[in-house]
């Protein structure tokens, strides 16, 4: 019974993060970074880019992964982009390749203009 729970539970996340599409596209990526954490129960959910010798938010702001938060690094992107997210999403496969092409759909045109630390 268990499991069936889980993956009903699991069935409804995923459904939610494909129902953010539309709501995402072309936004600013604080815009994204709440809607995709407010679906996972995330409220520390980051969107980051590798600059100057970190990975800078949105604001320019350095983030880094600490407790039980992960990093997922999004492939071919430029500049580099990264998740920062609950530590428990790092093995949901699938959770997180939905994640991904939800943030590069709707917000890699932001990351593309320059960024400055304030």
């Amino acid at each position: 019974m268990l499991f069936l729970v889980t993956g009903v539970r699991r069935l409804f996340l995923l459904l939610r993060i494909k129902s953010l599409a539309g709501e995402v596209r072309d936004r600013d990526p604080h815009q994204v970074e709440r809607a995709v954490g407010r679906v996972l129960g995330d409220p520390g959910f980051r969107i980051a880019r590798w600059a100057g010798g970190a990975w800078l938010d949105a604001s320019g702001s350095p983030v880094q992964g600490t407790g039980s938060v992960t990093r997922t690094i999004i492939p071919g992107h430029s500049p580099p982009m990264a998740l920062f997210h609950d530590a428990a999403y790092q093995e949901d496969r699938d959770t997180m390749s939905l994640v991904i092409e939800l943030v590069v759909s709707g917000s890699s045109g932001h990351w593309s203009r320059p960024q400055s630390r304030t």
